[in-house]
């Protein structure tokens, strides 16, 4: 076989696996001799809704955070807690957080992880569409528009939360 075809195969085969362990879905355990406890219902502020329900516009007036995450992605886990905890501080002052989810079942997958872990905002069912439209190349994925609707920051990967305080505070004072 040429060596380049054995190049490709070998990336081909380490993507595929990649790819596939990324998405594998993890059901919660039963424990032993009983039976797997009702989920919690989220805590006030979350939702689920359509993306045709769902326009930047409608935010204008408002610092908006858009997380692109799903419940498979760990570093997209390793962020939500830190925007739970923005989303309290700053909600009164005009930060408004909205989750787009790309979960292959959303309707299952969300609502007992939003319980699970407080999420307290709205969330949108991400569409392919919505890829597209907002240039989502990977997850997690940060987009943040000023209290105008102008893009302020669009950061692809995990975002630490000291990072995303500081643009936070920096949108919503007042101008100098």
């Amino acid at each position: 076989m040429p060596r380049g075809y054995l190049i490709w195969l070998t990336v081909f085969v380490t993507c595929v696996s990649l790819c596939s362990a990324c998405k594998v879905k993890r059901e919660e355990a039963v424990p032993p001799g009983g039976e797997a406890a009702a989920p919690a219902e989220p805590p006030e502020g979350f939702s689920l809704i359509c993306a045709s329900d769902f326009k930047v516009a409608n935010y204008k007036g408002q610092v908006l955070i858009l997380d692109f995450w799903a419940t498979w992605c760990g570093p997209c886990k390793r962020e939500i807690p830190h925007l739970i905890k923005l989303q309290e501080k700053y909600r009164d002052q005009g930060l408004t957080i909205v989750g787009i989810t790309f979960d292959d079942n959303p309707d299952k997958d969300v609502p007992p992880y939003a319980a699970k872990v407080g999420m307290n905002y709205v969330n949108v069912r991400g569409t392919d569409e919505m890829k597209g439209d907002y240039a989502i190349m990977g997850l997690p994925t940060i987009i943040i528009y000023d209290r105008d609707g102008n893009l302020d920051t669009k950061r692809d990967g995990y975002i630490g939360e000291e990072k995303l305080e500081e643009i936070i505070k920096r949108l919503l004072s007042p101008p100098a």
